[in-house]
């Protein structure tokens, strides 16, 4: 198998859109996890009208506007970087981006028109402003200025700075993104961000939203109970198995409820042993499948990795408990996990841009031929798919 990455790129290389343009973010010492979610963020075509800063959030005011329209968050400037090493992980300090920069930006951003929420594809729906857009006012002020910023500068770094307080304040510091001490969880941090951006603005919910039911059937009186329940993204057991494919069909088995497990029925009115199986109800136009690589050890009282092998396509075919159709999703996106622990290690991703696929590690970036087999995991592979990132390409056939 020879080397993936054919050449590795200058942020300002390629004939991407302004929506997809690559650029490299900094690591400010264990903020890897952050920046592969936004990368993936960044690279949901399904979102791109989201990023503009025409969307009708916020952006700062008084600012020089190029060609395309999009807002220049101050003039291009390269700076010098120096790589510092803490704790084993990389992390960059620079002149540029200072507090105070932060400061001027928070301070300059004025509303904009309000965006149109249209529920139903009616033109007579009444447009809307979105509730207290705040982490969306800093994601487009960061991807506007990264579309114009071809290489560091102080607005690319004021606007990711501006970004991580903004995301510290939101969350009460949960991430700690501003003074990263330990390594946290690319998937909590991806279901923080996406959830709290479905809350100022709703109808992204209708692009990541499935629907499954769960069904549990009494084996003493044979009654059937359905509960139906949203969902956001699948999380897929891989122990045992060694294909995607084979972990979506484990998904919807069926499971047996018997000792303490028993299942209470409300028709016998006593606990009965039972039969559970969740089926898929509907699929979402952008389909976030979760590998549960990290399991709780009695035995070590901590979360260790799996290193399991899954095979997984850059196709996928999917199909709902009602329909004998079959929905087909394309692969844009794959979180990487690099190392042994939960705690420890290295995030990063891999997209595809309209210039094919590239793997983004922080400031480097790279072009990827595709071959993703030597990201299967098994033995002796610390580089492991963690979370996967599937649009609907179209729908029944």
């Amino acid at each position: 198998m020879g080397n993936p990455f054919s050449s590795e790129l200058n942020a300002s290389s390629g004939n991407t859109s302004s929506s997809q343009l690559l650029h490299p973010l900094p690591n400010f010492g264990n903020t890897c996890y952050i920046n592969s979610v936004l990368q993936v963020l960044h690279h949901t075509n399904a979102l791109n009208p989201f990023w503009r800063d025409d969307a009708g959030f916020m952006q700062p005011a008084g600012l020089p506007v190029n060609e395309s329209g999009a807002t220049m968050m101050g003039k291009v400037k390269r700076k010098s970087y120096q790589r510092s090493v803490s704790s084993g992980d990389e992390f960059y300090s620079a002149g540029s981006g200072s507090e105070d920069e932060t400061n001027q930006m928070e301070s300059k951003l004025v509303p904009l028109s309000p965006l149109a929420c249209r529920e139903d594809g009616n033109d007579t729906t009444e447009a809307h402003a979105p509730t207290n857009p705040v982490l969306m006012n800093a994601l487009v002020a960061l991807f506007a200025t990264s579309n114009v910023s071809k290489t560091y500068s102080s607005s690319l770094l004021s606007s990711l700075k501006f970004l991580l307080s903004t995301i510290d304040s939101l969350s009460d510091n949960q991430f700690e993104c501003s003074h990263a001490q330990m390594q946290q969880d690319a998937q909590e941090f991806f279901n923080w961000m996406r959830e709290r951006m479905i809350r100022e603005v709703p109808q992204m919910k209708g692009m990541f939203q499935g629907k499954i039911a769960c069904e549990t059937k009494c084996t003493w009186c044979e009654q059937v109970s359905e509960r139906q329940e949203p969902f956001l993204d699948l999380q897929i057991q891989i122990r045992n198995h060694v294909s995607l494919r084979q972990c979506l069909k484990n998904y919807e088995k069926v499971e047996f409820l018997r000792g303490q497990n028993k299942f209470y029925c409300d028709k016998c009115c006593t606990l009965q042993e039972a039969t559970k199986r969740d089926k898929i109800l509907q699929l979402p136009a952008i389909l976030c499948i979760q590998l549960k690589r990290f399991q709780f050890s009695e035995k070590s009282f901590s979360f260790q990795k799996l290193m399991h092998r899954v095979a997984f396509s850059t196709e996928l075919r999917m199909t709902t408990c009602n329909d004998t159709q079959d929905f087909f999703y394309e692969l844009y996106a794959v979180i990487l996990h690099v190392g042994h622990t939960p705690h420890s290690g290295h995030y990063k991703s891999i997209a595809r841009t309209k210039d094919g696929w590239h793997m983004f590690d922080d400031d480097r970036i790279v072009e990827f031929d595709g071959d993703f087999e030597q990201y299967f995991g098994g033995q002796g592979s610390l580089e492991t798919p963690y979370m996967l990132f599937y649009a609907m390409s179209h729908g029944p056939q």
